[in-house]
């Protein structure tokens, strides 16, 4: 990396901040921190991701080359907080005043539809701005310097992987404080193998469509008693999907506007009898050219509308918003019009999806709400924070028990549009159980554990890099002490194999396998996996150790104890709250967890104990499981 280091005009007493995201680019920074060395500048460098913080950390020679302050440290002292609150009302009402909806066009609110997506987005740029202002505050830069491969201006660049923490920070100091912006150019390498099988597949999902929409054209002068819609393919929903196929009376599509190969993945393992929707993603002419001249009203009324500690993040957010307003806004108006044209061709009476908060789905469900078609979204986990369930706008949920049901009322769901309906994915899991030996052997030889050994699992909550991971509950910061507590402790018990199971989203897997592995000299026993069936490694466990995931009920439907994790020092946003209900055994610091592993482990009254506990709590808690009610419930016409 070739720098002219006088471009940036410093001074023998300039302080210099450097602000580093990715592990790429630490080698090019040190070379610029040798040139501020040789004329006497010892810069500091802010991590802005835990795994930068951690590597430099690691380096001997840091100390003397520069100081090092990591943003995760900033945050809720290591503990995510959950969704700002003002961030939940920015993106609730980013896109409209008492006055006017900017984003209406033909009936529609479009930015209802991305209110999830932006509440994320705005609680990361607000916990940016209030603990990068931090470290400003205490070090005092003049002159704030980024490393990034991918932003060569200031100004968002709009590119899939940006960094969104060197944009804030370069906004928010812009009058006060120098910023300076150094491109690392990264080398692309495409993969042969990568782009042939991304041929094969669009070429067999291609067939497939075509496949499809012969079997659509051939049932077309069928009479049907049902359409049925469904947005989701997985084990877990099988027994329903097939259920629905059984009745031939069912004409059932799959619904999918974009498919993956995750969605050819499983096509094949159902005979759905119709096509999958079609969808156009150009973007529609007049609704371009309706939202290129609201812009100047919207950026007027808004510019000075989202304030945070005295900063105002227009800056920041203006080149996205733009973004959003002039090319996003007007694709998603052909997305809804195409939509509209295969809900009426295929002529559909219900439609069935997984959520209904995320983007995706909400656009699928607003047109079925126009065109007056009923919908059911099946809770689809344990409910954390709000904003994975919560505005809801299908007709109906079918809620796994009690305790869920009591949630959505609480929070104001109207009692007539929820029912316990139990969980099929509880319920395919309770099945495995009953062939644990057959799944314990094969999960044995598949990690290669020892016969000898007990197996201890680890599920961690979805962690990643926040803003470019959506379903951030938990920082890496916050993990790594649980993986570190649990590594320490069952390094002291004999004849016991612990598994890290990953979030299978999860971008950490190399970082923590080798964050183990300098923790045990280069041997560390523990297996780090997420491409494993996560329900056969907790029928394969003698223990379940998690966070607050769902799969801590999945373990409890499985008979397998549950040892909770909470060094927060306060409740996690469970919506079951099974560790608060007694459910499963809880460690509130490190120095609890090994006493609570043997006594689970090897005190067999209290481990039977907390097994009838979990049977309490599952009788109470989560309704018993029959499709015959949920189809009743799905096919209810409440008109």
């Amino acid at each position: 990396m070739n720098i002219n280091i006088e471009k940036l005009g410093l001074r023998r007493d300039s302080k210099v901040a450097i602000c580093i995201h990715d592990e790429k680019h630490i080698l090019d920074m040190y070379s610029f921190i040798q040139k501020l060395n040789r004329i006497n500048i010892r810069p500091v460098v802010i991590a802005l991701e835990y795994s930068v913080g951690y590597k430099l950390r690691e380096l001997k020679e840091s100390p003397a080359l520069f100081t090092l302050e990591c943003l995760e440290d900033y945050i809720g002292n290591g503990f995510y907080d959950g969704i700002d609150s003002k961030a939940i009302y920015y993106a609730s009402e980013w896109f409209k005043d008492d006055e006017q909806d900017y984003s209406e066009f033909n009936g529609f609110s479009i930015g209802s539809l991305m209110q999830r997506d932006m509440s994320y987005c705005f609680s990361e740029i607000i916990a940016c701005t209030k603990n990068i202002s931090k470290i400003v505050e205490v070090k005092s830069p003049d002159i704030l310097v980024f490393l990034n491969n991918r932003v060569e201006r200031k100004g968002l660049t709009l590119q899939v992987g940006e960094d969104w923490h060197s944009e804030v920070a370069a906004s928010l100091f812009d009058d006060s404080i120098r910023t300076f912006c150094i491109t690392v150019e990264s080398p692309r390498r495409r993969s042969n193998k990568k782009a042939l099988n991304n041929i094969i597949n669009r070429c067999a999902l291609m067939l497939t469509l075509a496949i499809e929409r012969i079997k659509y054209l051939a049932q077309s002068l069928m009479q049907y008693k049902r359409n049925i819609a469904i947005s989701f393919l997985s084990r877990n929903e099988e027994d329903l999907i097939n259920s629905f196929l059984a009745d031939k009376s069912n004409r059932v599509v799959f619904l999918t506007t974009k498919p993956s190969r995750y969605d050819y993945k499983y096509l094949f393992r159902f005979s759905f009898n119709s096509l999958i929707l079609p969808v156009k993603f150009k973007a529609d002419k007049d609704a371009r050219k309706f939202f290129e001249q609201i812009w100047n009203k919207f950026e007027e009324e808004k510019k000075n509308c989202f304030i945070i500690d005295g900063f105002n993040l227009w800056p920041v957010i203006k080149s996205r918003m733009q973004y959003i307003f002039w090319d996003m806004f007007p694709c998603i108006v052909n997305e809804l019009k195409s939509i509209e044209r295969g809900y009426k061709g295929l002529c559909l009476t219900h439609i069935v999806v997984a959520t209904d908060t995320t983007f995706r789905e909400k656009k699928l469900i607003s047109i079925s709400n126009q065109m007056g078609i009923p919908s059911t979204v099946l809770q689809h986990g344990d409910i954390g924070h709000a904003i994975g369930y919560l505005p809801s706008t299908a007709s109906k949920i079918a809620a796994w028990g009690r305790d869920s049901r009591d949630w959505f009322l609480e929070n104001n769901v109207e009692p007539e549009k929820v029912q316990s309906l139990g969980s099929q994915k509880l319920d395919r899991v309770e099945k495995m159980a009953a062939n644990k030996q057959q799944i314990k052997d094969m999960v044995y030889e598949l990690l290669d554990i020892g016969r000898d050994k007990k197996l201890i699992t680890f599920t961690s909550i979805g962690f990643g890099k926040q803003i470019k991971f959506s379903n951030v509950h938990i920082l890496l910061k916050e993990n790594l002490k649980y993986i570190e507590s649990l590594r320490s402790a069952v390094s002291k018990i004999d004849s016991v194999a612990l598994v890290i199971k990953l979030h299978q989203a999860d971008p950490y897997l190399e970082f923590v396998k080798s964050y183990l592995a300098k923790r045990s000299n280069g041997k560390s026993e523990v297996i780090v996996s997420k491409d494993i069936d996560v329900h056969k490694l907790i029928c394969a466990s003698e223990l379940v150790v998690t966070n607050y995931s769902t799969t801590g009920i999945e373990a409890m439907a499985a008979e397998v104890p549950v040892l909770c994790l909470n060094f927060r020092g306060k409740r996690f946003s469970s919506g079951s709250g099974y560790l608060e209900k007694g459910a499963c055994v809880g460690a509130h610091k490190s120095e609890e967890v090994l006493p609570a592993i043997k006594r689970i482990m090897y005190d067999k009254d209290y481990r039977e104990g907390v097994l009838a506990r979990i049977r309490r709590y599952l009788d109470y808690s989560v309704t018993k499981y029959e499709i015959e009610k949920l189809l009743e419930f799905i096919y209810e016409n409440r008109e």
